[in-house]
């Protein structure tokens, strides 16, 4: 890369997507000794401060969080070269920079926060790219978060604040999944 390491995230065993102090994305094939497949510049063009990757069997997706609190969400497929993916959403709903992003591992939905302002997080449905306007609420006790995970079958979803508390809610949709 030609800057500092940012953030990081795998998309399978061979390949790994990283991003710096710049809007910059690189792919990179660990089969062939790290080598740089492709490199685009993020649509927001802020620096990046989040990645996340997700796939189910029809589809993979590359979101994007910045430190304008913008989060795009990309056609996990990238192709060679300088040229970006497809860009299928762009979320506008947090005004800071974006620390964590979590693909639910149906890939049906993700989560995005900040923990630079109280309550930030947002839900982002994949396929109709909605954010969900009814959750969290005004009485949703998450304060700064921290952190957040899906557990493994998706029907949980843990939030970790700075007040130490871990906030567990079940996801009653993804019971079955």
């Amino acid at each position: 890369m030609n800057t500092a390491a940012r953030s990081a995230v795998f998309t399978d065993e061979n390949t790994l997507i990283s991003s710096g102090l710049n809007a910059d994305v690189y792919k990179w094939d660990l089969r062939m000794n790290g080598r740089c497949l492709s490199r685009f510049k993020n649509e927001d063009g802020t620096v990046v401060s989040s990645l996340a990757a997700g796939s189910n069997i029809a589809s993979s997706y590359l979101s994007v969080g910045s430190e304008s609190g913008v989060l795009t969400l990309y056609d996990g497929s990238i192709p060679p070269g300088l040229e970006a993916p497809r860009t299928l959403r762009t979320a506008m709903n947090l005004t800071t920079k974006i620390t964590c992003s979590q693909f639910h591992p149906s890939s049906q939905l993700m989560a995005y926060s900040s923990t630079e302002t109280i309550d930030h997080l947002r839900m982002l449905h994949i396929s109709t790219g909605t954010v969900f306007s009814n959750w969290p609420t005004n009485n949703t006790p998450l304060h700064k978060v921290q952190c957040m995970a899906f557990s493994p079958g998706g029907a949980f979803f843990a939030i970790g604040n700075d007040r130490g508390k871990v906030l567990l809610y079940r996801l009653n949709h993804f019971s079955n999944y």
